[in-house]
């Protein structure tokens, strides 16, 4: 029953979360019977594990079950709050595996077929235009550049310890994650309730009108590094204030608004996404990014059902809170003053990787969807609104960093480059006339 799987889940964590649970005992003390699918050798008797790391296996297969099947919405709430707990607590001891898996848990239940066949509404686009030689060479590579980063991050993770069979398959899931979680066919395949959708399609219209509770208070990130520069002693309290709702976008509101929303008990779930804070590894910051535009800002998968649409205006979101937690707390930890080099160093490597290689992709993702070429349905949707609003925020916020920090030529010739031809394509476009249907 989800009653007392959630009770399980609880249990599993509280366990994890206890001192006691890092410290390593011989894996023989378990006995031949242990289960087979633990990471342990019960006949080796120099092998050691610890409580710790059998619960990250545990949530990980329990992450892999719930891929195939339908999850209670009970327990989907059990999985939030458990995680979200340990997170608080022990974040500062997740591996980057560690942070992967929690990662996914999110990803497998926001995406659950349950959310969208039921209630959401199929789409289609009557205009769909062949894509030109232009529109194919501009498209984004969600795939690709997925893999490559992926592959970067296995060999930082590789240079710090040996990948044990569990990174290696958290990595390799990582790569095929907006796939696998898409796949329709396998993702209902022992699940008993709706294996279609039960609404009929219909055509996309829009579903993004001005915000009669937008929020005109927002704040830029010149001024909250000037704030938390001045209040050296009660820094937390202007980062948190900064990032709160009442001074940060949040899709509640943006100058516009999607009429397409989650699910209540979707959104708690995709609350686990839009709550990570910064990672240890920069490389992990630029993976996040990448991982949530191919989940969710592929113009391919946006409009295919009211759901995906939803999905898409939440990302849009996170993306700009994202870089500006990670932003803020590095460029602020940089003008602190008497600080050591190293630690410098370490800083800056996180504005390089966000500057260099996050943002310039964010850029092209979000400019995809403004310009919507070939596809007349994006343009009809009104996501290009939300999409042009994300976009000037990415570019606002990540300017003070490029003039405070000694960015890399390499860098600072990235991040250019896609400023200004993600702000000339779509400005472009926004003065170009409709395309015809």
């Amino acid at each position: 029953s989800s009653e007392l799987s959630g009770s399980a889940l609880r249990s599993l964590v509280d366990l994890m979360r206890i001192p006691a649970s890092c410290q390593p005992f011989e894996a023989s003390a378990l006995g031949a019977g242990s289960s087979p699918e633990l990471p342990i050798d019960a006949a080796d008797a120099a092998a050691t594990t610890s409580i710790w790391l059998l619960g990250w296996h545990v949530l990980w297969g329990v992450a892999k079950h719930c891929l195939s099947r339908e999850v209670p919405e009970s327990l989907m709430e059990t999985f939030e709050k458990t995680l979200t707990s340990l997170r608080n607590t022990h974040r500062h001891l997740f591996t980057t595996t560690q942070h992967l898996i929690v990662l996914h848990v999110s990803l497998v239940l926001t995406t659950s077929p349950s959310f969208y066949l039921s209630t959401s509404v199929p789409l289609f686009e009557s205009g769909t235009l062949q894509p030109s030689k232009e529109d194919v060479g501009s498209s984004v590579d969600h795939v690709g550049l997925l893999k490559e980063s992926v592959r970067s991050c296995m060999e930082e993770a590789a240079s710090s310890a040996p990948l044990m069979p569990l990174d290696r398959e958290v990595f390799e899931f990582t790569s095929s994650a907006p796939e696998a979680l898409w796949r329709l066919e396998s993702r209902v395949e022992f699940c008993a309730g709706n294996r279609t959708y039960i609404k009929k399609p219909t055509e996309v219209s829009s579903f993004v009108d001005a915000n009669p509770s937008k929020n005109l208070d927002i704040r830029s990130m010149e001024f909250a590094l000037r704030e938390v520069i001045q209040q050296v002693s009660a820094t937390d309290e202007a980062t948190q204030a900064f990032l709160g709702p009442g001074r940060s976008p949040t899709h509640r509101t943006m100058l516009h608004i999607s009429s397409s929303r989650l699910q209540h008990v979707q959104g708690f779930v995709f609350g686990l996404l839009e709550d990570t804070q910064g990672f240890p590894e920069p490389g992990l910051e630029v993976l996040f990014l990448l991982q949530c535009c191919a989940m969710f800002l592929d113009v391919d998968r946006v409009l295919q059902d009211t759901n995906k649409v939803a999905l898409a205006a939440r990302t849009l979101c996170l993306l700009v809170l994202f870089c500006r937690r990670v932003l803020l707390l590095h460029l602020s930890r940089l003008a602190r003053p008497g600080a050591d080099p190293g630690e410098m160093a370490q800083e800056a490597a996180h504005l390089e990787a966000l500057l260099g290689q996050a943002v310039p992709h964010l850029c092209r993702v979000v400019t995809a969807l403004v310009r919507a070429r070939g596809r007349p349905g994006l343009r009809q949707s009104g996501l290009w609104k939300l999409a042009f609003e994300a976009l000037i925020y990415l570019i606002e916020d990540s300017l003070p960093a490029v003039e405070r920090c000694a960015l890399g030529s390499d860098t600072l010739a990235a991040y250019w480059e896609a400023v200004s031809s993600s702000l000339a394509g779509a400005v472009a476009s926004l003065l170009a006339p409709p395309e015809p249907k």
